[in-house]
């Protein structure tokens, strides 16, 4: 057999091997989604009353509340969501030129300082849960707490997003790039020094 009839040795493949989803990544993937069907709905209803109140003289009455109360909570989800990304704004300016240690107790610090933040948000909604689940809102007749409840929600998301970053930091598990929202510059200057998990 002639090496013209040999079969060409083929190339390794260069492409990342695709990354098997978790539980929580299927979750929050359905939970974006959830948001963008809430965003739909919302924008449906409000152009839908435009159109019948400008063409046709008329409209919905109960859209405009109903709308309204599906952006309060598309707001307040979509914050647990840029929680777990990472994508709120913060200031690193400081931050960044501490040394290592001093990162690691800033961005404990800042994770403590959420939680509480979070533990008050559940408890004030909790106090005021019953004046809420016992009033109605003024054109659906709907219960506030349908309203109010998301503080629950989002406390209870980020409390426990906040507490699982508490963790992998007294674990040793968190990359130095993930203790503070750094920018690629900086990230990548953390990375040529070694910066790496703790």
């Amino acid at each position: 057999m002639s090496t013209r009839d040999s079969p060409a040795p083929q190339k390794p493949s260069t492409a990342p091997p695709l990354r098997r989803l978790s539980k929580v990544d299927l979750l929050f993937k359905g939970v974006e989604g959830l948001l963008a069907a809430m965003l739909a709905v919302m924008l449906a209803m409000v152009l839908g009353n435009v159109i019948l109140r400008y063409g046709f003289g008329t409209g919905i009455v109960a859209s405009e509340e109903l709308s309204r109360t599906i952006f309060v909570w598309i707001t307040f989800i979509g914050a647990v969501v840029a929680t777990r990304e990472g994508t709120h704004l913060g200031v690193d300016s400081i931050v960044a030129h501490l040394p290592h240690r001093g990162k690691v107790a800033c961005a404990g610090l800042s994770e403590l300082i959420i939680l509480g933040c979070c533990v008050l948000i559940f408890w004030g909604t909790w106090r005021q849960h019953e004046v809420n689940a016992t009033t109605a809102s003024l054109v659906t007749g709907m219960p506030l707490i349908w309203v109010f409840g998301v503080g629950y929600v989002v406390s209870v998301g980020i409390g426990v997003l906040a507490l699982h970053k508490l963790w992998r930091i007294a674990t040793g598990t968190i990359a130095d790039t993930e203790l503070f929202d750094a920018s690629p510059a900086a990230s990548a200057a953390a990375a040529a020094k070694g910066e790496g998990t703790l």
